[in-house]
Parts: C-alpha cells; structure tokens; sequence
C-alpha cells in the first residue's frame, strides 16, 4: 500500500472512531455493515425483505422509570403485510408496548403488559408512502388513541387499565419480543424502512401531534429522542440517509422556513441526491402551470417542488418534476385542509355532541365553497370519530331518545357521505394520489356500515330507508320464511335510483340487516392494485377496474356473530368507463379492510348462466362491501384510436382547406351554393383542427369549459350551414323572389346566428342552474374530454338542436324532390337539369347521413364506451373533410372542368387531339316564369347529352342572358 493510501485509511478509521454512524456512499445512500451502530439523526432503518428474524434493530436505551402514560410515535412505510414496528419488553412481559402488522389481519397495540388489552384493527398505512403513526395511552382508565399522519383514526378505553408500563426492559425495532431480547417469529418480522422513533412520559394533545410534515418532522420525544438515540442494527437491517422531512427541515433546500399557520409561506425546492448525480443538461425543465389555485414554476428535473397550500388553508403542496422533464402526475394537497377542519376537531376534544359535530361537517361539505384533498381526508377521519363518539354519549340515554338521535345521526351521516361523493368534490379527490385514494374511501364504507349497525341496535324490528343522491341505506328485519332482497329503491328521493337493478339477495334469517348501495363515485376510488403487473410476451399490460356499483350487506348480531345458512346473491350492473374493457373477465370481488383495503375475491364466484354484457351475478359465502372487478387492456385499441384520429384528422383538415380555395377561388365555380358549401367547410375545419389540437386539455376547468363552448358552437354551425343548403336547393326550384347576393344575408345569419343562440341559452342554464341550485350542473367539460357531459342530460343542448336541424332539412328536401316529380317535362334539356338537381339532393342527403351517423355513434359511444361505436365514430367523424371533398370537388364536373382549364389537361386526356375546349365552358341559357314556376331551356342541341357539358339555372326575368364576363356581377346560377 503506498503511503498516500495508508494515510487516507488511517484517516478514515479515525474518523470511525470518533463518530460510530461512518458510512459508505453506495448509489447515493448511506448504508452501514450489518451489526454496527449509529445515532438516530437524519438515518432512517431499512428492513429488507424478505423478511427474517436476523434482521431488526435495538434502541440503546430503557426507560429510568415507570410510565402511567405515554405517546409513543414512528415514522414508517411499507407496501409489504406489515410485521412490528416497535416492541418495548421487559424481564416479566414480553409485551410492555407493542405495535404490531397482525400477521396481515391488521394492527395490533398494547400496553402495560398482557394480552388482556390486545386491541386489533385495520390500518390503510401499507401503500408504499410514508406515514407517521402515534399512540397515546393513559394508565388510569386504558384510555388510548391512534393517529395517523395527525388523524385520529381509533380510540377506545379498557387498554391495560389501572397499570404501568414497568422498568427496565428492551426496544427493538422490527420485530416482536415474545421474551425480552429475543422470541423472535418470521411473520412477525417487518420489511421496509423506519425512522424518528420517539417516547413522551404524557399525552400529547392533537395539536401538539399536528397535523402536517413540519410537525411531525420536528418531533423529539422527552424519554427517548430519535435524534440522540444510540441504535444498533443486525442481520440485513442498515442505515440509509431519511431524507423525506429534509422538505420541511433542511435549512440547506429553502433560505427561509415553512411556515404553516398561513397560506403565504415561501415554496422550497428539494433536489433527490440520487437525481442530481444523473441530471442530464439536455433535459427540459418541467414547465410552468396553473393548477388548483396554485401556479408551479419551471422546474429543474429530479427536483420535488414544495409550497403552501392555497390561500385560505393550511399545509404544504408537494409536486416533483420527472427526470424526463414532465411534472409527474398532479399536485399533492392532502395536506391542505380548511379552518373548519381544525375547529371541528377542537370541537370533539372539547365533547361537543356527536349529532352536532357531524351537523357542522354536513353543512361545510355541501357548501359551494372550494374544497381541497385535505378537506376529503380529514372529513372521513372525523366520521370515523363521530360514530364512535355517539356511541359513548348514547350510555346513559333512554331507549326512546336514543332512537330519535341515531336515527337523526345517521341521516346527517349517509348525507355526509353523499357530499363527499358528489361529483363537484371530484377535484378534491383528485387533490389526493392515486395510491392512497382508496385507502381513505374505503373509511366512507367502514364509518356508513358502524352507522347503520348503531341505527339496527337502537331501533330493532323498523324498517328504516334513507336515500340521497350518491348512496342509499336500508336497514330490516330478517326473515326466516324467505329470502329478502336489498336495498329497496322504490322509496324515497330522488328517483333516479328507482331504474337501477343491483340488488343483493341473503339467505333466510332473522336478524336485522344494515345494506347499503353506493354511486359509482365510490367505485373509481378503490382501485385495484395491480394483480398482473406484467404479461410475458405481451406489449400490454394488464390492469382491473371496478366496473360496477358497490353494494353492501351487514347482518347485526350482538351477542355472536351470524352463520349463513346459504349463499349470498349479488346482482350489478356493468357501469361505463373510458377505457376498453374485457368483459369476459369479470370477477366477483369484495373489499378486505385489512393491510390497507384490497379487493379480494375469495369465497365469491360467478354465476356464468346468470350474468349477461349489462350485468354480472354473483354469488359469495359471507358478507361485505362487493363490486364486479374487470380487465383492460388499453393499450392496443388506444393507440389505433389515436392513430386512425390524427390520420383522418389531418387528412379532413387538408380536404377541407382544398374545398374552401376551390368554393372561393374558381369565378366559374363561385355561386350562392358554393358559398355555402365553403362555409360548411369553414365551421368543420375549425371544429376539427380545435378537437385535435385541444379537446383533451383537460387540466385547466375554464379553458376546458371554453374549449367545450367553442366546439359546441362549431359544429351545431356545421349543422345549420347544411340547412342552409337544403334550403338553397328548394330556393332555386320552388320560390319566386329575387335570387341575388342579398338573400346571402338571411344565410349567414342562419348559419352563424342561430348556433349561437343555442350555445348562448346552454351556457346561461349551466350557470344558471348552478347559482339557483347551489351546485355545478358541469354541462361543459369531463373529467376526460373538454365536451358536452352526458350526465344530467345536458348532451341534449347539441343533440336536440342536430335532430331538429336534421328533419327540418329532410322535409325541404322531400319538398324539393315532390316538385321536381310533379314537373311534366319531356325537353331534353330540362330532363338534364332535373336529374342534376336530383344529384345534388342526394349528395346533400348522404353528406347528411354521413353527419348525422356520425353523432349517432359519437353519443352512443360517449354514454356507453363499446369498441365498436368508439371505432365507427374514430373512422367517420375524422374523414368527413374527405368525404366532403370527394362528393363536391372531386365527382363534381363543372370543379373537373375548371381545374382542366386551370391546370391544362391531365395525362389521361393528352391523347386527344381534338379537344374541343369550347364544349367545356358553361352554356349560359335563359329562363322564363311559367305559372310561378321555372322552365328549363337547354343550351346548344349537340352538347345536351356530352360529359363535359354543365347546364345552367338561371333566375333573371330578362329574356336576355349574360356571357362569363358578367357572370360574377349577375351572381348566375352557373355552378349546377
């Protein structure tokens, strides 16, 4: 070793010796060799997976004396069945305080010992982020509390009461002592990472836990302190950098500190070590946007951009910006939580009654005021609250007053639900990430269901139906003649919910039975994880969606729980999705609570002979929430979708343009009809360079809106400039009147005018109606596409005004047809002339068609979302510039004509030596009014008959006829 090298070695050792926490930079983490040391600080544990019983840390600390309270709090996150996370034991329990993953059933806590206290429960906290978890207990009555991420999320008394928690005694972190030290068990074992675990000798207050990261970041407990805790670690276990509160904490990411009491704390930047050692200079830097009231600035890449919540809440907004240069999904505001929240919360530590509290919830959650992500989260943790708050203060209560009190609780609490299922809090549940969304609704199912048990108790042997807009409760007696089916839809309002045909059928018993029916809201929260996350040999991935309501069933059972004495018979209707769905693959499924929620389909199969393409039976042994899970594979057909969109649109696009230069820029072609036909032209080439540049710019809800607006104005234009041409042709054979440029003017404000006034009326009823109704009618914009919605009917606004357009159009052409049938003409030349009338009524009536299908397939598709109608409406509605360009340019002679005389002959014609030039010019006639009708004349005899000839409709009184030159000044009827 030379001595340059020997010198860097001593050093390094000596630096070892001095601080035990030396580590070495692997991938831009820290880890330590298993068996060392080091002092908690900024280090969080790893545990690796899979897990074993070597591998788990030891807190170099013990407790100087007894406890008869504590708050005992850990920063974790795992996707795995979360095994224990802290364990403090002693000589003679091996279970002083313990939290613990129960062996994937969920949670288990105790404290001072004993199983006698054991309390189990679910926990949504195995999702992959992290979390902060404290628990509060008090020795005199066992009273404890559990708060996740500072929402209480359990509370009970009876935990170890009247004890202490005894010294000396051992914390391991990442497994369970079954004796001190030691008694270790594999499935007990935790895998994933831990960090900032810290002890108080009292209860600390909600507000002392806090509700946000700053808070729980600056956490140092009085008995143990993370920050100068001594911690061994063993086996695989290792310490790595905890770099998730160096967001709020660092003093090195931000100039100044965050501060959370108001909306104008300074936004930070964070940078990921391990993205700043790859950083590519020929990245982009995320650009900047406007979402949720927020504006995100332009963005280095790999930099997670933090900053207060909006103006009038509380928290902090993370977005990180991909290392590819593109914002990673939307803005995290499941932190921003209004003023409201936190007072309603004071209101439950002061013992405000439950009926109240949640009265208060009700009334902040139906306002029209804007509610965020946080709102939504602590909402459903306050429900959860309530219920078993009221459960407390019904003790000492009366039968007959605690049957009006539940009974009035859960009817605020079922409308609770419904609020937070609206559709208008739709961007309040987009506030909060995917993967977490159904962990916080399957709260709604837990906290409805513990409601309607407490209703079916207090009031036994009623029959009770609540019903609002986005869940409906039924609650009855059992029968032991028959079976019963629930819920009953024929009561109640609204009575949108008496069309809908899910039902659940029990099998016979007497017990009172709690069901409930959600909108399909719920559905699209509790998405699946991923259960085929990769497909060999395919390009497609495989993912599940709820394609179906959510149906419950609860039998109440105080004194043991109920056996089935048969199967359960769950029928639900298919409901709609963007995406293309497999429907063979439907899979009867239902919500396990446990390990967070996940959809689980064991002891429930499908009744193949039963289920059809609109609704699913399903038939399961026990009870639960239960929804129809389905396939995608999306990939595939949408790309061809979007192919065959971009294709045909661009090709309609170049048509269209062609159409409007040849209308406009041939003086031999140019007439009133032609004119309208460049108009036509002129509202679809709009409408469809708007649909492909802007119909998905969903993000931004006014453009979108705008957007909506103005391809709402387009294309009823199209439609009534196709009116207009229907009208056109019964002008030039029926009416008598003079047939100039003027009578353009009444076409023009046809054509443009009146889609103005229906968008205009549409506009006002959706603004209208939201004002007076105190809800948005959100005609304009989807979640999806910056269109009608098909909800509350409001696709009328251009559905409605297509059809009438479409018969007013047919009947004038029908008119036009019976008058050119009742003629009794036998001159060739008027012959001639009728059939080319009677050629342009039916190019007119099949450019109809083509439109008109067109919508046909396009709302079918919108409301019902088949492969089919997505494929047929793709195909037509982006080549209608083609075919508008083949019908009248390209089999339109006298635009074959003048393109010849413009370009020179084509190929094809060089070989004709004698081309008479002259036959192709238009042969100006006269006409004369007989009997209030038109005569047609023909031109010279020879020509009546020849391809190349093109006769002339005239309308001037005058017996004279003008040549080409004053074609333009006389505005002749030349272009038939």
């Amino acid at each position: 070793m030379s001595t340059g090298n020997k010198l860097v070695a001593i050093l390094f050792l000596l630096h070892a010796m001095r601080d035990p926490g030396v580590t070495d930079r692997v991938d831009g983490q820290s880890t330590t060799t298993p068996g060392t040391s080091s002092y908690g600080r900024s280090k969080k544990i790893v545990f690796p997976h899979p897990r074993s019983t070597s591998n788990y840390a030891e807190m170099n600390t013990t407790l100087s004396e007894q406890l008869g309270s504590f708050t005992l709090c850990v920063h974790m996150r795992t996707n795995d069945t979360a095994g224990s996370l802290v364990s403090y034991a002693t000589r003679r329990s091996g279970n002083e305080i313990l939290i613990e993953g129960w062996r994937g059933k969920g949670f288990k806590i105790l404290a001072a010992g004993g199983q006698s206290g054991t309390k189990t429960f679910s926990l949504a906290v195995l999702d992959g982020i992290w979390h902060e978890i404290c628990l509060t207990w008090q020795g005199e009555d066992g009273a404890w509390k559990l708060y996740v991420d500072g929402a209480l999320n359990r509370s009970d008394s009876g935990l170890g009461a009247r004890k202490v928690v005894s010294t000396p005694g051992t914390w391991i972190l990442g497994q369970d002592q079954d004796s001190q030290g030691g008694g270790f068990d594999t499935p007990q074992a935790f895998s994933g990472e831990m960090s900032r675990v810290n002890l108080w000798d009292r209860v600390l207050s909600r507000s002392e836990i806090g509700t946000n990261w700053t808070t729980f970041c600056s956490h140092q407990g009085n008995v143990i302190n993370w920050t100068n805790t001594q911690i061994h670690v063993f086996g695989q276990a290792s310490f790595a950098q905890y770099d998730h509160c160096d967001q709020w904490l660092n003093p090195e990411t931000t100039t100044e500190p965050v501060t959370l009491a108001t909306s104008s704390a300074p936004a930070t930047k964070i940078k990921d070590n391990w993205q700043s050692s790859i950083k590519d200079k020929s990245v982009p830097d995320c650009p900047e946007q406007e979402r949720r009231n927020l504006t995100w600035p332009k963005t280095a890449p790999g930099v997670m951009y933090t900053q207060a919540c909006p103006n009038g809440t509380v928290g902090t907004a993370p977005r990180r910006c991909g290392t590819d240069g593109t914002w990673e999904g939307e803005p995290d505001l499941s932190d921003c939580t209004s003023p409201w929240v936190g007072e309603l919360f004071n209101l439950i530590e002061q013992g405000g009654p439950a009926g109240d509290v949640l009265s208060l919830v009700k009334g902040n959650l139906a306002e029209e005021g804007e509610v965020y992500g946080g709102d939504v989260v602590k909402s459903i943790d306050l429900l959860g609250d309530l219920v078993a708050i009221q459960q407390q203060q019904l003790s000492n209560v009366s039968q007959e007053e605690r049957k009006g009190i539940v009974t009035n609780f859960t009817k605020t609490m079922i409308s609770c639900v419904s609020a937070i299922l609206s559709s208008k809090r739709g961007n309040a549940w987009g506030d909060i990430p995917t993967e977490s969304q159904a962990g916080v609704a399957s709260g709604v199912m837990a906290s409805l269901e513990k409601t309607g048990v407490l209703l079916a108790t207090s009031a036994p042997n009623e029959t009770i139906s609540i019903v609002e807009d986005n869940v409906v409760m039924d609650i009855r007696s059992g029968s032991k003649e028959e079976a019963m089916t629930f819920p009953d839809l024929t009561m109640g309002e609204p009575s949108a919910w008496r069309n809908v045909e899910d039902k659940i059928t029990l099998p016979k018993t007497d017990q009172p039975v709690v069901a409930a029916l959600y909108s399909h809201t719920l559905s699209s929260y509790l998405k699946p994880k991923s259960m085929n996350r990769t497909n060999p040999g395919s390009n497609e991935a495989e993912e599940k969606i709820v394609n179906s309501r959510v149906i419950s069933a609860t039998v109440v059972n105080e004194n043991s729980s109920t056996e089935l004495g048969g199967v359960v018979t769950i029928v639900l209707e298919h409901i709609s999705d963007e995406k293309t769905i497999n429907l063979t693959t439907a899979s009867c499924s239902f919500w396990n609570f446990s390990l967070g929620g996940f959809w689980s389909n064991e002891g429930c199969t499908k009744n193949s002979d039963k289920s059809n393409q609109t609704h699913t039976t399903c038939e399961c042994t026990h009870l639960t929430n239960f929804a129809i899970l389905m396939s995608v594979t999306e990939l595939e057909h949408s790309f061809a979708l979007n192919v065959i969109t971009y294709v045909g649109c661009i090709i309609s696009i170049v048509c269209l343009f062609l159409c409007i230069c040849v209308f406009l820029g041939f003086r031999r072609v140019r007439c009133p009809r032609t004119i309208i036909h460049a108009n036509l032209c002129f509202c679809l080439l709009a409408a469809e360079v708007v649909f492909l540049v802007a119909v998905e710019k969903t993000q931004n809800v006014i453009v979108c809106d705008v957007i909506a607006i103005v391809l709402h104005y387009l294309f009823l234009a199209v439609f009534t400039w196709m009116c207009v041409e229907g009208v056109e042709l019964y002008v030039l054979l029926v009416k008598v009147f003079n047939l100039k440029k003027k009578r353009l003017i009444y076409y023009y404000l046809i054509g443009y005018v009146t889609p103005a006034i229906v968008v205009g009326i549409s506009v006002a009823v959706n603004y209208i109606y939201g004002h007076v109704h105190s809800t948005d009618l959100n005609g304009y914009g989807t979640e999806t596409y910056c269109w009608l919605s098909v909800e509350n009917y409001f696709i009328w606004s251009f559905v409605g005004p297509v059809l009438l357009i479409i018969l007013v159009n047919i009947g004038f052409m029908v008119m036009t047809l019976k008058v050119i049938f009742s003629q009794k003409s036998n001159k060739q030349g008027e012959k001639s002339e009728q059939g080319k009338l009677k050629f342009w009524i039916r190019v007119s009536a099949a450019l109809l068609c083509v439109m008109g299908v067109t919508w046909v397939f396009g709302v079918l598709y919108i409301s019902r979302e088949t492969l089919v109608f997505a494929y047929v409406f793709t195909i037509i509605n982006s080549f209608q510039g083609l075919f508008i360009f083949l019908f009248h340019c390209a089999l339109n002679e006298k635009v074959q004509e003048e393109m010849v005389r413009f370009f020179g002959p084509c190929a094809c014609c060089r070989g004709r030596s004698q081309y008479d030039w002259s036959s192709s010019q238009s042969t100006v006639t006269q006409s004369h009014k007989q009997n209030g009708n038109y005569s047609f004349l023909q031109g010279p005899p020879q020509d009546s008959s020849g391809p190349n000839s093109t006769y002339v409709f005239t309308t001037k009184d005058s017996g004279d006829t003008k040549g080409d030159s004053n074609m333009d000044e006389g505005f002749e009827e030349t272009c038939l």
